[in-house]
């Protein structure tokens, strides 16, 4: 096909035990018509950004932050992983979470969510292209695009 999309960003949570293997079928699914920009993991959470070769030179160097919320775990499967850069002078951030589990942890999982507009420490050096909307206690107001996802937990009950 002729039409391409320009970017790819996939984020896991609870990824496979072999991070590279991953990556690497990531990009053969894609083909050589895109690069991997970035690839970062916070324990058992993985984020892979891929780009059209050709458009590789409109971006911003790649910065990333992370947040783990089950504290006293020594395996980090509960948490945030935030990716931001500018592609054309547009400030783009993306976040991979996996909150807390469990029926009636409602307030848990809010606090994840605060823990992670909190914590992620994005942007560091590049600029922030929103400064008269920036709230310094919420890191999704400081980009011109948030793509938010992952597996918060939270469930619908059909009645």
């Amino acid at each position: 096909a002729d039409y391409a999309q320009d970017l790819y960003v996939v984020g896991v949570q609870e990824g496979c035990s072999d991070r590279r293997e991953w990556e690497t079928r990531l990009q053969e699914t894609l083909g050589p018509r895109y690069v991997t920009l970035y690839s970062a993991a916070h324990g058992a959470l993985y984020m892979s950004v891929l780009i059209r070769r050709d458009l590789i030179w409109f971006c911003s160097e790649v910065e990333s932050s992370t947040v783990t919320t089950r504290i006293v775990s020594h395996i980090k499967t509960k948490g945030a992983l935030g990716v931001s850069f500018t592609f054309f002078g547009t400030s783009l951030l993306f976040i991979t979470s996996h909150f807390t589990s469990g029926d009636g942890k409602v307030s848990e999982r809010l606090l994840d969510y605060s823990r992670t507009v909190q914590g992620l420490a994005l942007p560091k050096s590049v600029p922030d292209t929103s400064p008269y909307r920036s709230d310094a206690a919420d890191v999704t107001t400081r980009f011109d695009g948030v793509f938010w996802f992952g597996d918060f937990n939270f469930r619908l009950s059909g009645g």
